[in-house]
């Protein structure tokens, strides 16, 4: 806002440095000239435009690094009693993080939800996968070896048996929140298709190719007595393909693609030219958020193919 304050009485003309006197601003004169007492002046500027606050989905590619840079590790625990220590790495507490990644803290939270982290120490961290299926192979162990069974599991026991196993209980804990639900208090009971997805993947990582029903066998014969694995345990980890008459499965994994969504959609049509929505969904479903509509990630990225109205629609590179 501009002011402009002007005495009525002595500022209709202004007096130079030379002597000589100079007049008033017109619309000053002008005023004193009516008559009317002039105490001030306004001026507010005026525009037709408007600005207008859009959501946008959380941009995260920098928490990834964050933690990819942290994660904890076998080199993270003291191996005289489990318990974890600094590695000399690098570590984020919630609030430092959320000063270097574009997201409310509900959005990061979230994220730190979906990618399994878990607070030491006041810093949050992933941690290694490695690290996870060693804790669910000790636990499985355990339950084999003292009678447990894997719906009833009791949090005080797998915790010393884990601790005794050199494990941190915070750890424990943790491994419970991912691969286990609650059933009552300090009970648990370990997520059949998350058990069997561990060793789905521990198959497919030493061959990234097999005949179906060799597949299955294999899987069945390695996942823990009891459970049963179901080829849709596989969702976003391994496609399934037809070549011939024989059916296969073959390793491709969402984690391993770009979180950026024109790299994403470049290496999923890579993979395969065609695809239908039901085989597309789980490796593009991670990356809608505000502005990013499963729709409007289709329409930017790929190209809507049906050859006759009784055809599948499928989808290909735009």
């Amino acid at each position: 806002m501009a002011l402009y304050t002007a005495d009525t009485e002595n500022d209709a003309d202004t007096e130079n440095t030379s002597g000589n006197v100079s007049p008033a601003p017109a619309f000053q004169t002008q005023a004193m000239k009516s008559g009317a007492a002039l105490n001030s002046i306004a001026a507010c500027p005026a525009t037709a435009s408007h600005l207008e606050l859009v959501q946008i989905a959380p941009r995260l590619q920098r928490l990834d690094t964050l933690l990819q840079a942290s994660m904890y590790g076998e080199e993270d625990v003291d191996p005289e009693d489990g318990a974890a220590v600094m590695s000399g790495k690098v570590t984020y507490s919630f609030q430092e993080m959320l000063s270097q990644v574009q997201a409310s803290p509900a959005e990061l939270q979230q994220a730190l939800t979906d990618r399994h982290a878990v607070e030491l120490d006041g810093a949050w961290r992933t941690v290694d996968k490695s690290y996870m299926e060693s804790l669910l192979e000790t636990a499985l162990f355990l339950a084999i070896q003292q009678g447990w069974s894997y719906t009833a599991l009791s949090q005080q026991d797998l915790i010393e048996g884990l601790q005794a196993n050199g494990h941190d209980a915070r750890l424990v804990h943790h491994f419970l929140s991912v691969y286990a639900e609650q059933q009552g208090k300090g009970i648990w009971n370990l997520k059949e298709p998350m058990v069997c997805k561990v060793f789905a993947e521990s198959l497919l990582q030493s061959k990234p190719k097999w005949q179906q029903e060799e597949f299955m066998d294999a899987w069945l014969n390695s996942v823990p007595q009891g459970m049963t694995p179901d080829l849709s345990m596989l969702r976003g980890m391994a496609v399934q393909e037809d070549m011939g008459t024989q059916k296969l499965v073959k390793l491709f994994n969402v984690q391993q693609l770009p979180a950026e969504p024109a790299t994403r959609f470049k290496a999923v049509f890579q993979e395969r030219a065609q695809w239908s929505w039901r085989d597309l969904q789980p490796y593009v479903e991670d990356l809608q958020g505000p502005g990013r509509s499963a729709e409007a990630l289709l329409l930017k990225y790929a190209r809507r193919v049906q050859q006759d109205p009784g055809s599948p629609v499928m989808y290909t590179a735009r």
